[in-house]
């Protein structure tokens, strides 16, 4: 539990202090157009979030690949701190999760003996991706394209 706190302190940490670097977000129609060109299939859940200007998953029965564009950047980074607490809790103590920031974006990447995670914020946008980690490569690409 000790752990768990002083990683949710190094989250919020970069969160606030960012390195100095910005991202530009994706808008939901952006995401929508990147992801079609990829040839993938999407599952629009807007309507589901009362704090989402739009809300899509990737279709496929493999992995979870979820993006969020909020109404307002705090929801997105509740959002964010919530899911990291969640990933930190799978990848156990034997799993060091890997983390970088910037002024407006932080990112979470952590891998376990079969499971892929990677959780994303940039301004008022959110990625998260729960893949077995034979489809790391994939979602990695996918990430590259977007870029998150």
């Amino acid at each position: 539990m000790k752990k768990l706190k002083v990683f949710l302190i190094l989250i919020l940490t970069i969160m606030v202090s960012g390195c100095g670097k910005t991202k530009e977000a994706l808008s939901g129609d952006e995401f929508v157009a990147k992801m079609s060109n990829l040839n993938y299939q999407l599952y629009d859940y807007t309507e589901s979030l009362d704090y989402a200007k739009s809300a899509y998953k990737i279709v496929d029965d493999n992995y979870n690949f979820t993006y969020i564009e909020g109404n307002r950047k705090y929801d997105v980074e509740g959002l964010f701190v919530d899911e990291c607490t969640n990933v930190y809790t799978a990848l156990g103590e034997d799993n060091k999760p890997r983390t970088l920031g910037g002024d407006n974006w932080t990112f979470l990447e952590g891998t376990t003996e079969d499971k892929y995670y990677y959780v994303s914020w940039i301004d008022n946008t959110y990625i998260y991706v729960e893949a077995p980690l034979s489809y790391r490569s994939e979602i990695e690409s996918i990430l590259k394209e977007l870029p998150y």
